[in-house]
């Protein structure tokens, strides 16, 4: 038989398991540069993030999530570089699977995340695949002249 066990602290109104992100994001202060940061764990109610500044319980500050976009948070609890931040919005559904799913990446020195396209436009890859095919079809003509 299995039992599983929850402990809850009585000021703990998370609905929702923490789900672990472990990806970057980006830190909006207001009249300041956005910085980079991690997310550490996420919820549609709110997240944990590593911040390389000190952000004071009740600061109001941005989130930017790869695949959901900037979110409005409140800054509730930090411990060193962590913090435990609430949305002022839950999330929208599915937005926690995409923050997983998301193929953003920041680049280069950057702390904007710029999309990262794996797909290549209908004119490169029916260049490609002609490459293909006109390779082909010069290692048999290549072989037949060696035969002859």
């Amino acid at each position: 038989m299995n039992i599983n066990a929850h402990l809850y602290r009585q000021d703990d109104r998370r609905h929702e398991d923490r789900v672990l992100v472990e990806r970057a994001g980006t830190l909006r202060l207001a009249e300041h540069p956005p910085e980079s940061i991690t997310i550490a764990d996420l919820t549609r109610d709110g997240c944990r993030i590593d911040a390389p500044v000190p952000l004071a319980p009740g600061t109001q500050i941005g989130v930017g999530i790869a695949g959901v976009g900037v979110v409005r948070a409140e800054v509730r609890w930090r411990n060193g570089s962590e913090h435990g931040c609430a949305f002022a919005e839950p999330l929208r559904s599915g937005a926690v699977t995409a923050a997983l799913m998301s193929n953003v990446h920041p680049f280069p020195g950057s702390a904007e995340p710029v999309a990262a396209s794996s797909k290549l436009s209908v004119g490169t890859s029916s260049a490609a695949l002609f490459a293909i095919a006109a390779s082909g079809w010069g290692v048999v003509a290549a072989l037949l002249w060696l035969v002859d």
